[in-house]
């Protein structure tokens, strides 16, 4: 009997020092590490399992806070992001009807620079054709000679110093020999100075046959 009660005391004893041991290493582990310990001093009587450490209901409301305004700025950075994507799709649908309208553009222009460039070679081509029926050959020389006058030979001669002396002289050898002269009548050659005082070819002819008239009254009186 009283070895059995010795024998439970000594087991006792070894059990419960153990567990002392094991309650105070944590502890003193977590102050080795740097962690913050706190020492509860529980009333007799409590319950320890509601009890909190101090300071954590302000953090815990800090927290919520600090949650609240990040969710704020999410839910504002979701409404932007979704603002810019509908920006950027009115921005394509709007680069796309430009583009459309360009393309029209290019092909209206094209078009009527075509159409400016075939009136333009119709209008050419019938201000040649206009121009080529007006321009007749033989319209331009019929009224040519009809607005040339009828004058002697003589007067459409160039006006030149041989030619007046050559007119000069035949005029009076064929006046001379029409009044029926054997011989050819040869009159003095006419000085250059007088010659040039000449109005012109007309003007030597008519002397020319004056000349003539006088001389074929001093040749019939001689008769």
């Amino acid at each position: 009997m009283m070895a059995s009660v010795v024998l439970l005391a000594v087991l006792v004893l070894c059990v419960s020092f153990p567990a002392r041991s094991q309650d105070v290493r944590p502890h003193q582990e977590y102050v080795d590490k740097g962690y913050c310990t706190y020492t509860y001093v529980v009333p007799p009587g409590s319950r320890t399992g509601s009890f909190s450490p101090p300071r954590v209901e302000e953090q815990l409301a800090e927290t919520k806070e600090e949650t609240a305004y990040l969710k704020d700025q999410v839910h504002l950075l979701t409404s932007l992001v979704e603002t810019l994507l509908s920006q950027q799709s009115d921005l394509t649908s709007r680069v796309g009807s430009l583009s459309a309208e360009q393309s029209e553009e290019k092909v209206r222009s094209a078009q009527l620079e075509q159409n400016l460039t075939q009136e333009l070679q119709e209008l050419e081509t019938r201000l040649q054709t206009q121009c080529c029926e007006r321009l007749v050959p033989g319209d331009v020389i019929s009224t040519t000679a009809a607005a040339l006058p009828s004058e002697p030979v003589s007067a459409v001669a160039p006006r030149t110093k041989s030619s007046e002396s050559t007119a000069f002289g035949i005029s009076i050898s064929s006046t001379a020999t029409e009044l029926g002269h054997g011989t050819e009548y040869k009159p003095k050659p006419v000085p250059s100075g007088e010659r040039d005082l000449l109005g012109g070819s007309g003007s030597v002819s008519r002397k020319n046959s004056r000349c003539a008239t006088r001389e074929h009254e001093m040749f019939g009186s001689t008769d």
